[in-house]
């Protein structure tokens, strides 16, 4: 997450520029023009069953929640969870680093030191958080599969605490009288326990965005093949954000860490700060208004007309084509 941090620092001129513009913002999640259809209104979904775009005509989203052929749903996988694991230690990252700062006047020792010396009880307790998942694994993958995964994992916590060090030092070397606090409180303000409501934007029940940044941006991490309705995700939670508090949200982000074998450290090639234009909106709410629709007209809107069409990530391409692999 702490990889936000320093694209925001160094894309704040052009962040400044955009927030100029934020008026052209017509598409607010308390603007009654985003509002879900009266005839929809009873329908709701979760923030990633809209924002998760893999098929273009919506047949995943009636297969596993109105069909549900021989129980088929989106089952737990490796994949899933490894996502969920990351998600988890970049969060408890953020968290030690924050209690490990602000404690003290000044460090005085080495964050990356004290992180990576805590690197044991950071990954134990994201594993903790997730056996339930890691449990309906089916089948269960070979345990050299899971210890080769730890090392992915420290390098996300070496990661967040070079970067946090790294603003930390810069900031007190070019500010007279600065403190570890003011630096943290201002350069590393994370806030990973955000719970929004949007009754009318079509979502159910709690609203958890992976974290929001300095009140300027809110964000999602992202892991697996990268797919551009990703950002969907970002704009949903813009939206919830602006109809639980009535204030404005002009930006996004999609962590999408990488961990090339050749690098210690993640590497986020796709990682901007993103403006949510109207542009953006507008195309979120044509796919959220096709998705409530399909779940209340509770018909198969029917496979694309080519497989050639379809993810081969798609939990139900065999169900829809009989010689998928």
């Amino acid at each position: 997450m702490h990889f936000v941090a320093q694209v925001y620092k160094d894309e704040q001129e052009n962040v400044r520029d955009q927030g100029t513009q934020s008026n052209n913002i017509t598409l607010r999640g308390y603007s009654p023009k985003m509002w879900v259809a009266p005839e929809l209104a009873e329908v709701k979904l979760p923030v990633n069953a809209i924002a998760y775009n893999l098929c273009i005509t919506g047949r995943d989203l009636y297969l596993e929640r109105i069909a549900k052929p021989g129980g088929i749903g989106s089952p737990e996988t490796w994949e899933r969870y490894t996502g969920r694991l990351i998600d988890s230690i970049y969060k408890l990252s953020h968290a030690l680093c924050e209690a490990y700062v602000l404690k003290q006047a000044q460090i005085k020792s080495n964050l990356e030191t004290y992180l990576m010396k805590n690197h044991t009880k950071i990954i134990k307790s994201a594993k903790t958080e997730h056996t339930s998942v890691f449990n309906k694994i089916n089948p269960q993958p070979n345990q050299s599969i899971v210890r080769n995964f730890d090392p992915i994992l420290r390098k996300i916590i070496r990661s967040e605490a070079r970067i946090a060090s790294s603003l930390i030092d810069y900031e007190i070397g070019r500010v007279e009288g600065a403190t570890t606090k003011g630096i943290f409180d201002e350069y590393l303000d994370f806030n990973t326990n955000v719970i929004l409501r949007s009754p009318h934007i079509g979502f159910t029940g709690k609203v958890a965005p992976d974290f929001i940044y300095r009140h300027e941006v809110i964000g999602d991490i992202k892991t697996g093949t990268w797919q551009e309705f990703f950002i969907h995700t970002a704009v949903a939670y813009a939206l919830a954000y602006e109809e639980h508090t009535r204030r404005d949200m002009n930006y996004g982000t999609i962590l999408y860490p990488q961990f090339p074998r050749n690098r210690d450290i993640p590497v986020y090639h796709r990682t901007t700060i993103v403006y949510l234009d109207d542009v953006l909106r507008r195309a979120f709410k044509a796919v959220r208004d096709r998705k409530l629709q399909i779940i209340h007209d509770r018909q198969d809107p029917g496979k694309p007309d080519n497989q050639a069409k379809c993810d081969p990530g798609c939990p139900f391409i065999t169900h829809c084509w009989e010689n998928a692999p």
